[in-house]
């Protein structure tokens, strides 16, 4: 398969490679200038392999991408697994009024209003784990 087809930007090509397991590749043609600049060939291709998503659990995802407290990825995994505030807070051995607390941080760091919205976001992009 060609990198290049007739008429095609190599500035604005991007092949994206089958992955390898865990890891995906992409094949991203270097900018003529850029290329220069480092003494390459102006045809150069820079292939980046790089760790997927699905490499992250959700309590590091949670942790670095909406950067969720410890405490609060506990209260975010047993809310996706369906308990209440109340249960939570008995589970955890806090004050409810911490739990709700806890509840109104995670919702602003995930952009979310609502319980539903919390289970939906994190099904769309999170791996669900269970709550022990």
């Amino acid at each position: 398969m060609p990198l290049i087809g007739a008429g095609a930007s190599l500035a604005r090509l991007s092949v994206r490679l089958a992955p390898m397991g865990n890891l995906g590749i992409r094949a991203i043609p270097l900018r003529i200038e850029t290329a220069v600049c480092l003494g390459l060939p102006s045809s150069c291709v820079a292939i980046l392999v790089f760790a997927q998503k699905a490499l992250l659990s959700t309590r590091d995802e949670l942790a670095l991408t909406f950067k969720c407290t410890p405490a609060e990825i506990e209260v975010t995994l047993a809310l996706a697994a369906g308990l209440a505030p109340g249960v939570i807070s008995l589970k955890r051995s806090v004050a409810l009024a911490t739990v709700r607390s806890q509840v109104k941080s995670i919702y602003v760091k995930l952009g979310v209003n609502r319980q539903s919205e919390l289970m939906r976001k994190l099904s769309a992009g999170l791996a669900i784990s269970s709550v022990d």
